[in-house]
């Protein structure tokens, strides 16, 4: 069938191959693109609850009522946000996502709006790191209580900057760009500076933040797979091994059936979706940026442990293993 394309607005064009699906696809994607267009790339969080002027100082800054505050405005059937005066805001992971989906239309279409619709972004991005560390890193807009932390707003974490940084391999891939690449330097010798690891063996598990030696598994291997990344193009061993330390760590702790915890901590022992997802897109960027296949067991028993057990017949995911 003949290649056309058809206009989805915003000044886009698209290939539809005739398709009534692939069209109906790129039409929402065009009509996402409009809104956020719109609405300059600005929204709310599931996490900003604390970000509210009006009830945030009932909490007397307490880890419980923080707690509370975070996760009732999360879990209540409607949008409390505008009437606790939560601002929408700009996401720094948000505008890393959309910088590399632009670059896949981008390569998907031909269509230079969506490239610089992705250089917009990292720009965006560049403009916008933390402040005060070795490297590029980036942190929530919002101040943030875990379970086992609390993180003030503009401290980074470890996902954050991985996947960010992932964007701007992304766009060195893509464009050439060797500004990007080397933002994505900065933001491993953020890892490897910064950041505290726990030793174990001959692995060690990266620290989710800077202020607190803090270990979960899928920022971990997200830390690790940057390392990974970036040594393909640059050959620089320490990231290298880093990263080696660090999937070493979680493929010691993958149990029985292929799973992981959250985090080996007594109050991180639960294994859910898209945190397990994250391990083994981790493990598959080892591999593919190193040849290393020492964890290539690891990864496909994880794989069928993900694909068995997150999804109904019907293919709707599952949040958690139960």
């Amino acid at each position: 069938m003949a290649s056309t394309t058809a206009s989805v607005g915003e000044g886009i064009s698209i290939p539809t191959d005739g398709g009534i699906s692939k069209q109906g696809v790129f039409e929402s994607i065009g009509r996402l693109s409009g809104w956020l267009e719109r609405t300059d790339y600005q929204g709310y969080d599931t996490f900003d609850g604390l970000n509210s002027k009006y009830v945030r100082p009932l909490t007397f800054e307490t880890n419980l009522l923080r707690t509370v505050l975070q996760q009732g405005v999360r879990r209540f059937p409607i949008n409390l946000r505008p009437l606790l005066g939560i601002p929408k805001n700009r996401s720094t992971k948000g505008m890393g996502f959309l910088a590399r989906g632009f670059i896949r239309l981008h390569q998907a279409t031909g269509d230079t709006t969506w490239a610089d619709k992705a250089q917009s972004a990292l720009k965006w991005l560049i403009e916008n790191q933390s402040t005060g560390y070795s490297g590029a890193c980036w942190g929530n807009h919002f101040d943030y209580q875990s379970r086992s932390f609390y993180l003030p707003k503009g401290v980074p974490t470890i996902v954050w900057t991985s996947l960010i940084g992932h964007a701007f391999l992304d766009g060195y891939d893509h464009f050439g760009r060797k500004e990007y690449l080397d933002v994505a330097v900065s933001a491993c010798e953020h890892i490897l500076r910064d950041l505290d690891t726990l030793a174990e063996g001959d692995a060690i598990c990266l620290s989710y933040i800077p202020l607190e030696n803090k270990q979960v598994h899928n920022s971990n291997t997200l830390g690790g797979s940057l390392l990974a990344r970036t040594f393909a193009h640059t050959g620089t061993e320490s990231y290298r091994l880093t990263a080696q330390k660090a999937l070493q760590y979680t493929a010691n702790h993958q149990r029985p059936d292929g799973s992981w915890y959250y985090g080996e901590a007594a109050n991180l022992h639960w294994v859910d979706n898209f945190h397990t997802a994250y391990v083994l897109d981790c493990f598959k960027h080892y591999l593919e940026s190193t040849g290393d296949d020492r964890f290539v067991k690891h990864m496909t028993d994880g794989y069928e442990f993900w694909k068995r057990t997150f999804f109904l017949p019907d293919g709707t995911p599952r949040y958690y293993d139960h």
